[in-house]
């Protein structure tokens, strides 16, 4: 059995699988003997980042400008960037099904944030920066930015939720070099909050894992590019319609 397939079918047992492993690693988070190595994993993890940003300014500067709602806006559309230019770079005979593919990853991360902001309850978790000391506030080493350093409710990661999810999709629905590239931006879009200590590594790992799981296993094992192709070649149909008619 595939885990995760070609988004033209239904595989119910694949789906069955994703969520089980999505529960194990969720589960991981509240077993006492995994979470003490989460906690004390993600731990260091944070002393060692957010004590990184005492060695220069120009890299407090950096990271600073990496946790605000500008950069939140760049870094997801730098994310994105790739699939653009997958459907733009195909040959004109490919390019519906470059299209109809980049459109299911689109939707498939669209829908995992959302169901992940809205649907979920909120899980009253304690960022590292409201937690543990020492720890270098970002606001105070550049006050003349306006960053984020905390958050009373951090599990999981929003911005590790669509980076894993997107970049898995891509990996499964487009090209390699594709899906490689959006995943380094996914990786530059994820780390500011752990050097800032808004988000313990735990919040990104497990959160993005339980997000990547849920999203490749109902994106890919039920026949989600099929209707994707159907919709794009009514559009396309539509359009070209429209286009002779005018032309007449």
């Amino acid at each position: 059995m595939k885990l995760f397939n070609s988004a033209e079918g239904w595989s119910p047992s694949s789906i069955i699988t994703c969520h089980v492993i999505a529960l194990v690693i969720g589960y991981s988070m509240i077993w006492t003997p995994s979470a003490v190595i989460w906690r004390d994993v993600s731990s260091e993890v944070f002393f060692a980042l957010n004590g990184s940003l005492l060695w220069q300014h120009f890299w407090a500067v950096f990271w600073a400008a990496l946790n605000t709602k500008t950069y939140d806006v760049a870094g997801a559309v730098l994310m994105f960037l790739p699939s653009l230019w997958y459907v733009y770079e195909g040959r004109k005979s490919e390019f519906q099904e470059r299209l109809a593919r980049a459109s299911v990853a689109w939707a498939g991360v669209i829908v995992t944030v959302f169901i992940s902001k809205q649907l979920l309850p909120e899980i009253d978790f304690l960022s590292p920066s409201l937690t543990l000391q020492p720890v270098a506030l970002v606001n105070d080493l550049v006050p003349w930015i306006d960053a984020k350093w905390e958050s009373k409710n951090s599990f999981p990661g929003d911005h590790a939720v669509a980076a894993f999810s997107f970049a898995g999709l891509c990996f499964i629905l487009l090209d390699r070099k594709t899906a490689w590239i959006s995943a380094f931006f996914g990786l530059l879009y994820s780390l500011p909050r752990l050097f800032s200590g808004a988000h313990w590594l735990s919040d990104e790992i497990v959160g993005g894992g339980i997000a990547l799981f849920i999203a490749l296993g109902w994106t890919t094992n039920i026949p989600t590019l099929n209707w994707s192709r159907a919709i794009w070649q009514r559009i396309f149909t539509l359009f070209t319609k429209s286009n002779s008619a005018s032309k007449g």
